[in-house]
């Protein structure tokens, strides 16, 4: 009642068809189930990622665990641009965490890994690697 009466002016850009397919998508339940399926992938993936990594600990910090479909990796005794070009060497993109910083960047030892659009298999042979290079 409150938007018809205070918002019905504006043009509504999405079709009534589309608008009534995604109210049934969520009102099914399948949004939620969407949901948990990819969570499951891409746990798998980070796990996978993750196991392949071990070999660098105790020198080897991760965060953003449970943050998105990166995480973010610092190696001690590794500058963030030695990480950057050593992972190159080997044909593994990492991303240095400074170039997501809004202004000048502060010091920066650790990289951002992404894992959404690899496989398993492809993350585990990058983080073999990944230890050879930082190992």
């Amino acid at each position: 009642r409150h938007y018809r009466e205070t918002l019905s002016f504006y043009s509504c850009t999405v079709s009534e068809f589309e608008q009534r397919i995604i109210r049934s998508f969520f009102q099914g339940g399948h949004y939620e189930r969407h949901l948990n399926r990819m969570r499951l992938v891409y746990k798998k993936k980070r796990d996978a990622l993750l196991e392949g990594l071990s070999p660098l600990r105790p020198a080897l910090s991760v965060g953003g665990v449970r943050a998105g479909l990166h995480l973010l990796l610092h190696v001690q005794g590794l500058s963030e641009a030695a990480l950057v070009s050593r992972a190159a060497a080997r044909g593994v993109r990492v991303y240095p965490l400074s170039h997501y910083h809004w202004g000048p960047p502060p010091p920066s030892h650790t990289v951002v890994a992404g894992y959404a659009g690899h496989t398993a298999d492809t993350l585990r042979q990058a983080a073999r690697r990944l230890v050879e290079a930082w190992g």
